[in-house]
Order: C-alpha cells, then structure tokens, then sequence
C-alpha cells in the first residue's frame, strides 16, 4: 500500500508496481502463443520451431493462424513391430527406406515387399522389371485372383471343362 503524493490518497498499488505486473502480464501472454504456435508446426513435421515459436510470440494470435494455414508436410507414422507387439519403432518417411518401407509419391508409407501402394496403386522403386510389367499388364495378385475365380466358376456352370480349367490356369499363373 502506498500514499499518493499528488491527490494525498492511499493506493494499493504504486505505478511501478502497475507498470511490472503489466509487463509481466504480457510476457507471459507472449509465451503462451509462442508456445502454442510452435506446437502447431510441429505437429505439422516443420524442423524449425525455434523460429515459429518467435513468430507466436511477436505475432500473437496472427502466428497461430498462419501456422495453422501451413500444409503439413509429414504423414501418419507407421508401425511395424519389431520384437514384441507391444514395442513399437515409428517409421516415418525420414527414415522409411533404411526400415524396411518406402515412401509413394502421395506419401504413403509401404512395406518393401508390396510392389503396389496401398493408397494410390503407384508402383515401387523396389519392383522388379518383371513385376513392374506384370502391374502395367493387369497381371497383379489380385487380378489373377479375379481371372482364377471367374474360370472356377465358368467351369462349376460347366462351360468349360476341367482340362480347359487347368491349361488356363497354367497360362495365368506362367507356369
């Protein structure tokens, strides 16, 4: 509590007091949206957030629109287990190649072993010649899992014989 030299009242506070609870205020308003700035782009998969947070900071709630207006640049994690079902190694598209996946163009995490990606149909990098001609052909597992099921039927309305059956399904399968 103070007295006021000027009026001659007493005041509770004086105007340092004022001034430093103020600024203390602010500050801490500062930070607030500087922190929830960089947790944005973060959660986007921006390295940088040092520089955001600073942009929060100063910009206040014009940072946090403008980072949340950013694409994201990063895709779901994807898991694969690794020793037991409960220890998890995220795989993200950083370090996909040397985990035993590969990144599409549309950014979709794939293991190496599928030629196909799961998301858009692109074939992998990781593709043989021959498996890459076979997609282009329609020769994929599940086309030919289609064309065996189609003769299967064909031959239990008996429009075809088990011979012809057999011979065609040799000539799917490439055997």
């Amino acid at each position: 509590m103070g007295f006021h030299k000027v009026s001659g009242q007493l005041t509770l506070f004086t105007s340092d007091e004022i001034l430093f609870t103020w600024f203390a205020g602010v500050l801490l308003w500062c930070i607030i949206w500087g922190f929830v700035t960089r947790a944005i782009v973060k959660g986007k998969g921006y390295e940088n957030s040092g520089a955001w947070f600073l942009c929060g900071f100063f910009l206040g709630i014009i940072g946090v629109i403008v980072a949340a207006c950013k694409p994201a640049i990063n895709v779901p994690l994807a898991y694969h287990y690794t020793k037991s079902p409960h220890n998890y190694n995220p795989v993200s598209t950083k370090n996909a190649s040397s985990s035993g996946f590969w990144v599409c163009k549309c950014r979709t995490i794939n293991p190496k072993t599928q030629n196909i990606c799961k998301n858009c149909g692109n074939i992998s990098p990781y593709a043989t010649k021959e498996t890459k001609q076979d997609v282009k052909k329609g020769n994929n597992a599940e086309s030919i899992k289609k064309q065996l099921n189609e003769l299967k039927e064909l031959q239990e309305q008996g429009l075809i014989t088990e011979d012809d059956y057999n011979a065609k399904k040799k000539q799917i399968l490439n055997i």
